[in-house]
């Protein structure tokens, strides 16, 4: 059983109650602005509002907590993969394509990637 949230008076403070157990008070909104952020800002198009904000900026700004994914944050992945010494891994790769091949001793198993508009896999 986990002891009441403290006070949350932000989403900074709410993101941390979360890992740490407790209750909030209402759903946690996490809307994913990063694929329509970096698309609008690569290519100068964003909303004269937001053209100078970060991402970061941009989530305060709506009041909305940022999702903490590795590929728009920055942030290390928390996902690992090992694999069996058997496993011959084959990676080939292209500006906008990429495809790896696990030779297993079951046989071989094809992963494909595309790179999208906003530049992730």
């Amino acid at each position: 059983m986990t002891s009441a949230a403290p006070d949350l008076p932000d989403f900074r403070a709410l993101n941390l109650a979360v890992f740490e157990r407790h209750p909030l008070p209402h759903v946690f909104w996490q809307p994913r602005f990063e694929p329509w952020y970096w698309l609008r800002k690569r290519n100068g198009d964003l909303p004269a509002a937001y053209a100078d904000m970060t991402l970061p900026g941009l989530y305060d700004h709506c009041r909305a907590s940022m999702r903490t994914v590795d590929y728009y944050t920055g942030q290390p992945s928390p996902l690992t993969r090992d694999f069996d010494p058997e496993v011959r891994i084959e990676r080939t790769e292209t500006p906008t394509r990429q495809r790896v091949v696990y030779h297993t001793p079951h046989g071989p198993l094809t992963e494909e990637h595309e790179l999208t508009q906003d530049h992730t896999w």
